[in-house]
């Protein structure tokens, strides 16, 4: 979502910005948003991301669990175990913890970002802009993000000054190369 909301800001503070780096943005081709605005809000607690659990004794049963699982498998493990230890909160029976973002609120979030398509803002992009992003094709279902949701034609529409294939990444670039996009931006400033 990060792309999604950072273009949109861009677009309309356009001085606030100097370069935008997009890391393999949640921004899909423009046909994907056609009829979505049209459609009746759904139930967010039918969205395959409500169901995900929600309780955990500590932060290192969850990082044990998420350990050997895709896609967390695959990222850095210190960045496995800041997302436990920084993306739970004691949980609101006092028992145990939950995620700082509750499932069926990051669901609702997700549904009602497809009903605006990004491509309505985008044409008024002022700041040079790079994209990064993994390789695309067809997606496993709605919680498959080993290939990017990003359209290939964002970085040609947006007039991108560089456009990047990290090819051996999945959607979760920062997450398992944090030195490599580190860099990048520090490149960037």
């Amino acid at each position: 979502m990060g792309a999604y909301v950072l273009t949109r800001l861009a677009s309309q503070r356009p001085a606030a910005f100097r370069h935008l780096v997009l890391i393999d943005p949640v921004i899909m081709d423009p046909a994907f948003y056609e009829g979505e605005s049209a459609k009746p809000i759904a139930d967010p607690s039918e969205h395959p991301v409500a169901r995900r659990r929600n309780a955990w004794m500590s932060a290192e049963e969850m990082r044990a669990r998420f350990a050997d699982r895709p896609p967390y498998a695959h990222w850095d493990p210190r960045v496995l175990a800041d997302y436990c230890t920084y993306g739970l909160v004691p949980a609101a029976d006092g028992e145990g913890l939950e995620l700082a973002c509750p499932p069926a609120l990051e669901a609702s979030v997700y549904q009602n970002a497809l009903r605006t398509s990004p491509h309505e803002w985008l044409p008024y992009l002022a700041a040079p802009s790079t994209v990064i992003r993994a390789p695309s094709g067809e997606r496993g279902g709605p919680l498959d993000f080993s290939l990017s949701p990003t359209w290939p034609g964002l970085g040609a529409a947006i007039g991108a000054e560089r456009e990047e294939l990290w090819a051996e990444q999945s959607h979760f670039i920062p997450m398992e190369v944090p030195e490599r996009v580190a860099a990048l931006l520090t490149e960037r400033l």
